[in-house]
């Protein structure tokens, strides 16, 4: 019964985590998995063996943002876009030292679109802008990130949480469409670079395999478009690529973590405020 739990956790961990940008994670995710599926941990907290003092984790991590609060960063124009969705799907590394410590990296690949109106990036017009859409979408081109997460304080099953992370990724930019009318780059690259970072605080708690968890986060991100080009010019208007930031850096987390066996463990988190996201990884520890 215990190796059909563990196989069937660590099937779904492979089969559910798709997709990437910035989870909060869980605060007490350094301490809940105990033991490696090649040796067991030893029970001698004062006198812990080598395989205590560091393990590994290896996970899918998923993520998908449906929309990441931001605006323009230009100073003569801060109009909010209406929408900004940022997809990943990426490998998760952990390096766990005492468990209570995480250094972590991603390895993967993003793609993000835009959708706002027309009158944020529109320079000139020859045509009505009212209710008119300008969409920006981009190929999907590697990712990454790298962090860090520790366990403050635990009482009992209870954890508090520290974290931080940054995360790159640069893709060029396939289509832009403005009234329906698309313009697209075979032979000139036109590239974003989406670039954040964050930082969180977290308080889980444990319920035999559950462990759910509240989290609150400030973060900071932007979206450049290569120096090169950064004027537009469609068949009836010029747009300006404008830089964009954050709209709005404080956020907060919601999530719950099952666990398998004390080797294997599934996460599902859900953002809000900040950005409008959800997140799912599964992790082995080895």
């Amino acid at each position: 019964m215990k190796n059909k739990l563990f196989t069937t956790l660590f099937a779904i961990g492979i089969t559910c985590a798709t997709g990437y940008a910035l989870p909060v994670g869980n605060a007490a995710d350094p301490s809940l998995l105990q033991e490696g599926i090649f040796w067991e941990s030893s029970q001698d907290t004062c006198c812990p063996t080598w395989c205590n003092a560091i393990s590994f984790r290896l996970g899918f991590y998923g993520d998908y943002v449906y929309n990441r609060h931001m605006q323009v960063a230009s100073s003569n124009q801060r109009s909010a876009i209406e929408e900004t969705k940022i997809f990943t799907n990426a490998a998760l590394l952990v390096a766990n030292f005492y468990n209570r410590l995480d250094l972590f990296a991603t390895l993967g690949a993003s793609n993000f679109s835009i959708d706002t109106n027309a009158s944020s990036f529109l320079l000139q017009s020859v045509m009505p802008l009212e209710g008119a859409r300008f969409t920006i979408d981009s190929q999907t081109d590697f990712s990454w990130s790298v962090g860090a997460r520790g366990v403050l304080w635990q009482c009992g099953c209870t954890f508090l949480g520290l974290e931080g992370q940054y995360f790159c990724t640069q893709a060029d930019i396939t289509t832009i469409n403005l009234y329906n009318e698309y313009a697209t780059y075979p032979d000139t690259t036109i590239w974003g670079r989406y670039r954040e970072w964050q930082v969180g605080i977290g308080l889980a708690h444990t319920f035999y395999l559950l462990t759910p968890y509240a989290a609150l986060k400030w973060s900071g991100c932007s979206l450049d478009f290569n120096t090169a080009i950064t004027t537009i010019e469609l068949p009836t208007n010029v747009a300006q690529l404008y830089t964009l930031d954050n709209q709005r850096s404080f956020g907060y987390a919601l999530g719950v973590t099952l666990v398998g066996c004390d080797r294997v463990d599934i996460t599902a988190e859900l953002r809000f405020s900040d950005e409008k996201a959800v997140h799912i990884n599964g992790q082995l520890r080895f």
